[in-house]
């Protein structure tokens, strides 16, 4: 299977994941998911380019082929339990997929092991925890939603291959990172190179110490830190009363290239404003500190949601143009047990005026995809996804991707 299409599919496997969300409290869950799709490159199916021309680009995160088809089948178990004072949390995931190409032969068919995730959590008294794990999902308050839809300016960098930086590295360059999870931390070693994507740290110790529901603070330890380069994340999560929340983290203490995220929510049950700012790169390299800023708005009213949502990145490079997505995910309540959602974005990222002759060095990013979602009882669900997306490079070539996936949730 090629190495795009591999991590395309993944993505987006697990982003749809939470659609099918049964269990919230202690117990096991088990969701099987199948599915298929296709994507093609509409300068090569259409002979404007040839396969070599595109090989030379040398993109390595996008497919050349002009038409690639897949199927495959992932099954996600996961496990939360209580013993005593100490909570435990597991997730294990394996996968089954073939390709075809495009002349519609069948590749071979892949078993693996996808992903797994295991947290302990001890309170040792009242108001301290201390933990390990791999993802302790310790949320200190609002940013662009993290590992729920494919189109938040987080995940436009990681699909597909997207990479986190400059304009140049990849298709849509320039979101900020939002350390508003305590336990992620940027890559730890020193490199310098652009070749590849920078991937968040997510394997920690955490300690959290809270005063009633007021006052929460939390630090981490990721893993791969040194004593000669040592790093940790701090964080605060402060709710004076139960409508208004405000948060902030600095992610890299001691750190030259380190993070600062704030963000803040108000409002009740029918409408809550959020909004966040992110800083990356502080004190790092000159011309190297990126910004973020962006909110969503949320509106409830009987069984319908809608929630806007948008976001900047400015970049201390005067030389690079400002990078943006806008995205609007709405739900609808079709009755006691139907749930239809869909939501959809455009991302647009940064161009660097240095490339000269109009050449461009951003990209772009259309995404929508609805989700229906039956509720069969207390411990069933299905649900249906269709997605598509269209890509248009740094180098104006178009990509197109569509995938129909279906789900079975069981609570145990």
């Amino acid at each position: 299977m090629k190495k795009f299409l591999l991590s395309f599919i993944l993505f987006f496997t697990m982003a749809f994941m939470a659609s099918a969300q049964l269990l919230q409290l202690n117990g096991y869950k088990n969701t099987l998911w199948t599915g298929f799709g296709n994507s093609w490159n509409t300068a090569a199916s259409s002979g404007e380019k040839s396969k070599e021309a595109l090989d030379s680009q040398n993109w390595g995160y996008l497919d050349e082929d002009d038409d690639n088809r897949w199927a495959g089948v992932l099954d996600t178990f996961q496990a939360n339990f209580t013993s005593k004072n100490l909570y435990i949390d597991l997730m294990l995931q394996w996968s089954s997929f073939s390709t075809y190409d495009s002349s519609g032969d069948l590749d071979y068919v892949t078993y693996q092991y996808v992903d797994s995730d295991v947290n302990f959590i001890l309170n040792v008294t009242k108001n301290f925890d201390i933990a390990m794990g791999t993802y302790l999902n310790w949320k200190l308050g609002p940013a662009p939603s993290h590992g729920g839809n494919s189109w938040e300016i987080g995940y436009h960098l990681k699909q597909g291959g997207l990479f986190y930086g400059n304009p140049g590295q990849g298709l849509v360059a320039g979101a900020a990172f939002y350390a508003n999870y305590i336990n992620e931390s940027l890559e730890l070693a020193k490199k310098t190179s652009t070749t590849e994507p920078i991937e968040p740290v997510t394997e920690a110790l955490a300690a959290r110490f809270s005063i009633a529901d007021v006052l929460q603070i939390s630090g981490a330890i990721p893993s791969g830190t040194t004593s000669d380069d040592f790093i940790a994340n701090v964080g605060v999560r402060f709710t004076p009363v139960e409508q208004l929340l405000i948060a902030a983290a600095y992610n890299g203490v001691f750190r030259k290239d380190s993070n600062l995220y704030t963000g803040f929510s108000i409002g009740a049950n029918s409408a809550t404003l959020e909004g966040w700012f992110a800083m990356n790169n502080i004190g790092g390299k000159h011309d190297n500190k990126i910004t973020g800023i962006g909110g969503a708005i949320t509106f409830t009213a009987n069984e319908i949601t809608l929630r806007p949502e948008a976001g900047l990145t400015f970049y201390e490079n005067s030389n690079f143009s400002t990078a943006g997505y806008a995205g609007i995910d709405v739900g609808i309540g079709l009755s006691k047990n139907l749930q239809f959602n869909v939501w959809g974005s455009l991302a647009k990222g940064s161009e660097d005026d240095r490339s000269g002759s109009g050449t461009k060095t951003d990209g772009k990013i259309f995404d929508i995809r609805p989700n229906l979602s039956y509720y069969i009882n207390s411990t069933d669900a299905l649900a249906a996804s269709y997605e598509y997306q269209y890509i248009t490079t740094k180098n104006d070539d178009d990509f197109n991707f569509w995938q129909l996936g279906f789900f079975w949730t069981h609570a145990f």
